[in-house]
């Protein structure tokens, strides 16, 4: 087997406390970062922090500072043993909501994000004294059953501190604060700033972390070992840890006694299993006193969300080695999970059910082996949901990302057009998601087509599309305003980019924030239409440059249009299936493509290489836009520059061939090659180049025209993307 790294799943991380511990550092006590606003924007001026002193000693602070999500220094300040500081977002808010409450530092710059991010406390030296990376989910939630949805709930995760008035405070203060297990939500409405937290508590369950399977992908003649590290205030010479495993669908776990290996981590051995069983297991940590389990039982009581692993003889890992070879992925549920997922999938009365189910997702790389365990899948999509295959969503819990990913999509549709498409998009200068060729097994079962024209044996795993994928396609801007815009298949709403006045309800029905949702800021978006449908002709070029990208925008439709781009968006004449970014250092949107599965002649609709580089302007936003006499020359100069320095045969074919050339059948690619050709000339034609004059009055001997009235008529033509004025006469 060649040499894989294996990372396996990661289980993460001011009052008089009841225990002062000598030397202790101080650390962050108490998070108030999403508070409530159930009509509106989100009042991120109530947010704040709380630094605890757990020691026996004052703590100068002067020139400490609290970094990452937030920005703020402190001024000279002494905390005092015990004692507590209080950092708000803004401290006139936070006295008025906490009148009782000591006095506040602050204001801080930036804000805390509801999903959660890290919080560092440094000294004046710039040390790390303190890191929490606090989170919505996972050990900082509780598993527990969604709302009804089409005769479905699946699971989601609950958290008071998110949301709905609670904020998160730490319990131990003399255990790791990087935990989300000693977090929980203050069962006090609003918290504790500046007393004693209400679950304080020095004597604790044991924190379990690090839980891992080996092999990630056993076969049925291994035995599995599990594992787990313990952390407690306590030595853990008098703990213990329980593993409870069964086969799905067996009613009651079997227990295994942990062995403890003498310095913080505990393991157990489950038998070889025949192939295709599903391993269900959790932990079960005690101190002789206090019992924990993880996964933890879910709202309500109950192990019934457990981690998961599957015995699969078919798995070779030395696959993963041959070059070329796809990334394989492993998604596994138990068995009544995925029935009800599929049950989703097929049926169309049901298929737009959201429900996630639970599942441990396991990546095989050609680098590393990863494992993430109370991951969640369901279907997705808009058209295309009913399966199989279906279109699936995974989605990773916010303490415990996958390469830094909250969520990546397998899509089911003509794979070979969405990752040919992402490459040809982003080589001719259009961000766009990120797309490769993959394998999907779901519970072991290979679910994809195995000819064309829509799998050719794979999905296409693609980025979604959220605030990570702005930090990704623009590092120095991430933290803009990012859209989806899709039609409203009930109303028959389009995303079409035109004026519908200032209240923003007009336009939540098509324009989807996937980014800063809890500002509920809409101003932007009406500002952009506002500029595209109604400001005057004499001003509209420096009105819209103010709010649109221009240069972009015209890039982005003369790329849209070369590849042949016919899925039912901005091309068809129809404001669907397309994205909007706009940054908080550059203010101008930028237009992004989505949905890539009808590109260069595939998919469901065919591409005519003769098709209008116009068909534009049957969106209503983009009417005007395109019939600008100082923007169509710059459009066909777009178009001329793409065609004469990057849309040729030579330098498309090869991407074309490493994108999809090993996976995607002979004829696919060539159908692919030829239109790009045949649209180069499709395209070339529509674009005048030439230089003419003539007029309508005879001529005399010498070869001038000659008018006996003064008037006379000229035409001619002219080079459409370098004239922007004829003059006669001067």
């Amino acid at each position: 087997m060649c040499n894989l790294l294996r990372v396996a799943t990661r289980l993460p991380i001011l009052c008089t406390m009841v225990i002062a511990v000598a030397g202790a550092r101080p650390v962050i006590n108490e998070i108030y970062y999403h508070p409530p606003h159930p009509d509106g924007a989100e009042p991120t001026a109530a947010e704040w922090i709380e630094i605890h002193n757990p020691g026996t000693a004052d703590v100068p602070m002067a020139g400490w500072s609290l970094t990452s999500g937030i920005g703020f220094t402190f001024p000279e300040i002494t905390l005092p043993a015990g004692g507590y500081v209080i950092v708000a977002a803004d401290p006139a808010t936070f006295a008025a909501n906490y009148p009782g409450a000591p006095e506040p530092l602050g204001p801080w710059t930036g804000r805390l994000s509801n999903s959660g991010e890290t919080i560092r406390l440094r000294n004046a030296s710039g040390d790390e004294i303190d890191q929490v990376d606090y989170a919505d989910e996972g050990d900082w939630a509780t598993r527990a059953r969604g709302v009804l949805d089409r005769g479905h709930r699946g699971w989601v995760w609950d958290a008071p501190h998110d949301g709905a008035g609670m904020s998160v405070e730490l319990i131990n203060a003399a255990l790791t604060n990087n935990n989300g297990q000693n977090w929980t939500s203050s069962p006090v409405a609003g918290g504790t700033p500046g007393a004693a937290n209400a679950s304080a508590d020095s004597d604790v369950a044991p924190l379990i972390r690090d839980l891992s399977h080996s092999p990630p992908v056993p076969g049925s003649t291994d035995s599995v070992t599990i594992s787990a590290e313990l952390r407690d205030e306590a030595d853990l010479g008098s703990a213990s840890a329980t593993l409870f495993w069964r086969p799905d669908g067996e009613a009651s776990f079997n227990s295994l006694a942990m062995n403890f290996d003498g310095t913080d981590r505990f393991e157990a051995t489950v038998p070889p299993q025949p192939d295709g069983t599903v391993i269900e297991f959790y932990i079960e940590a005690s101190d002789g006193t206090n019992v924990r389990s993880w996964p933890a039982p879910v709202e309500g009581g109950g192990q019934l969300a457990n981690a998961l692993y599957q015995v699969d003889d078919s798995f070779d890992p030395d696959s993963l080695c041959v070059p070329g070879s796809q990334p394989l992925y492993h998604v596994i549920m138990t068995d009544s999970e995925r029935a009800e997922l599929r049950q989703i999938g097929e049926t169309s009365s049901r298929s737009e059910s959201n429900a996630e189910m639970n599942a441990t997702f396991i990546s095989l790389e050609s680098s590393s082996i990863r494992v993430r365990y109370l991951a969640s899948i369901r279907n997705r999509g808009a058209s295309s949901r009913t399966g199989p295959p279906n279109n699936q969503l995974v989605k990773f819990r916010s303490d415990d990302p996958w390469e830094g990913l909250s969520s990546i999509k397998f899509n089911a549709q003509y794979t070979h057009s969405q990752v040919a498409g992402s490459w040809l998009y982003q080589w001719l200068g259009i961000e766009a998601a990120d797309s490769i060729a993959v394998q999907l097994r779901i519970n072991g079962a290979d679910l994809a087509e195995p000819g064309g024209p829509r799998m050719f044996g794979s999905y296409a795993r693609t980025e979604s599309l959220d605030s990570e994928f702005a930090a990704a396609h623009w590092p120095n801007d991430p933290n803009g305003n990012l859209y989806q815009i899709r039609d409203d298949e009930v109303t028959g709403d389009e995303g079409d980019l035109k004026y519908e006045g200032q209240d923003p309800d007009a336009y939540k029905n098509t324009y989807f924030k996937q980014s800063n949702t809890s500002e509920d800021d809409w101003t932007d978006l009406i500002e952009l239409t506002r500029a595209l449908n109604n400001a005057p002709s004499s001003t509209y070029v420096e009105e819209l440059s103010a709010v649109a990208d221009i240069d972009q925008w015209l890039h982005f439709l003369a790329v849209d249009s070369l590849v042949g781009n016919r899925e039912g968006g901005l091309t068809t004449g129809k404001g669907d299936d397309y994205v909007l970014y706009r940054g908080i250092e550059d203010q101008r949107f930028k237009l992004v493509p989505h949905d890539l599965d009808t590109v260069l002649d595939q998919g469901t609709r065919s591409g005519s290489p003769n098709l209008s580089v116009f068909t534009y302007d049957d969106v209503d936003g983009l009417e005007e836009f395109l019939q600008h006499p100082e923007i169509i020359p710059r459009y066909y100069a777009t178009l001329l520059h793409l065609l004469e320095n990057k849309y040729h045969p030579e330098l498309i074919d090869p991407i074309l061939d490493r994108s999809v050339g090993d996976y995607a059948s002979a004829n696919a690619v060539q159908e692919m090659k030829d239109f790009v050709v045949a649209r180069r000339a499709g395209v070339l034609n529509q674009i005048p180049t030439t230089y003419s004059a003539t007029t309508d009055l005879p001529s005399t001997s010498e070869g001038y025209g000659r008018t006996d009235d003064g008037g006379a008529t000229f035409s001619g033509e002219f080079h459409a993307a370098f004239t922007r004025s004829v003059l006669i006469n001067g």
